[in-house]
C-alpha cells in the first residue's frame, strides 16, 4: 500500500498497481496487519473477507512484560530519573510517519501545567532537530532526554515510564501498519497517547480510554489549548487495569496468538 512516496501520475506507480491488483485477485489468502487494511482490500480490490485474516505485529510475553514498584525504583535510579516524575516516553523513528512536532507541543503544554515532567525520546535519528523542537516549545534541556537504546534495553525505558505517545500521519500506508512498539507498550502494561485516524488499528484499541488516550491532532496542530486540556484531564483520571491490558495482549498481540491463527491458514490451505 502506497505511503506516499511514488507519484499517482508515475508510471512506475501504475505498473506496481497492476501489479498488487494481480497479486491479490490470484492469491488463494491474505494476511494483513489491521482491520482498516481489511477494509480497503475488500472495498478497493474486490477481496472476499473470508480470505483475509488480520494478524497484528506480535511481541514476545518473554522480552517485554509490566514492572512492579521495585522494579521501576531500581530502573529509574539506574536511568537517573526520579520515582516523582511522570514520564512520557517515543520509541523509535521521528519522521517519515510520525509527528514529532506535535508530540513535543502538546508535551510542553503538559508540562507547564504541571502534569508531565520528562520526555524521553528513543531514537536514532537526528539529535540537533529534536532539541531545536524542544526549544522551539520553550522546553528546558532539564525536562527531556534524547537518546539511542539497544532492543535488550528499550523494555527497561518502557517500564520506567508512566505514558507513551506516537502521533502518525494519516496514509493508506499507515491504515495498513501495525507498530511493533504498540505490541510492547500493552504487554508492558503502558498507556499510550495516539491521535484519532492515525495509524492501525490503534483507534479500535484506545477507543474506551482503558489502554490510553486518543487526540485529535488537528487541534494540536493549530495550537488549540482544549486537546492539551483532553490528555491533561485523561493522565488525572486514568487508573491501570491490568488485567486489561493483559487479555488485550493475548487475544491479539501474543507470539503464541499469532503462531495460533497462521498454522490455521496453513491447516486450511492445506499447507500442513
Amino acid at each position: 500500500m502506497n505511503s506516499g512516496r511514488l507519484s499517482r501520475e508515475s508510471l512506475l506507480f501504475r505498473v506496481l498497481d497492476k501489479v498488487e491488483h494481480c497479486l491479490y485477485r490470484q492469491s488463494d489468502y491474505v494476511v494483513v496487519l489491521t482491520l482498516k487494511a481489511k477494509e480497503i482490500l475488500c472495498k478497493d480490490f474486490q477481496v472476499s473477507s473470508q480470505n483475509i485474516s488480520v494478524i497484528p505485529t506480535c511481541a514476545s510475553r518473554k522480552r517485554f512484560f509490566p514492572a512492579d514498584i521495585v522494579e521501576k525504583s531500581r530502573l529509574r535510579g539506574k536511568y537517573n530519573v526520579d520515582l516523582s516524575e511522570k514520564v512520557l516516553i517515543h520509541v523509535g523513528c521521528t519522521g517519515r510517519w510520525y509527528d514529532l512536532d506535535s508530540e513535543i507541543k502538546l508535551f510542553s503544554g503538559l508540562y507547564h501545567l504541571g502534569s508531565m515532567n520528562r520526555f524521553v525520546i528513543l531514537t536514532k535519528d537526528d539529535e540537533k532537530y529534536i532539541h531545536r523542537l524542544f526549544q522551539q516549545y520553550n522546553v528546558p534541556q532539564t525536562a527531556y532526554l534524547v537518546t539511542e537504546a539497544t532492543f535488550a534495553s528499550v523494555r527497561e525505558w518502557l517500564v520506567l515510564s508512566d505514558f507513551c505517545i506516537f502521533f502518525a500521519k494519516s496514509s493508506r500506508a499507515t491504515q495498513a501498519g501495525s507498530p511493533t512498539k504498540f505490541a510492547e507498550m500493552i504487554a508492558a502494561h503502558l498507556p499510550v497517547i495516539a491521535n484519532a485516524g492515525g495509524v492501525g488499528d490503534v483507534d479500535y484499541f484506545l477507543s474506551d480510554g482503558s489502554l490510553g488516550c486518543l487526540v485529535d491532532l488537528s487541534t494540536i496542530q493549530r495550537g488549540r489549548k482544549e486537546s492539551i486540556s483532553v490528555v491533561n484531564d485523561f493522565i488525572k483520571i486514568f487508573s491501570l487495569n491490568p488485567d486489561k491490558f493483559d487479555t488485550t495482549f493475548n487475544d491479539y498481540f501474543s507470539k503464541e496468538k499469532g503462531i495460533e491463527e497462521y498454522t490455521k491458514i496453513y491447516h486450511a490451505l492445506g499447507v500442513v
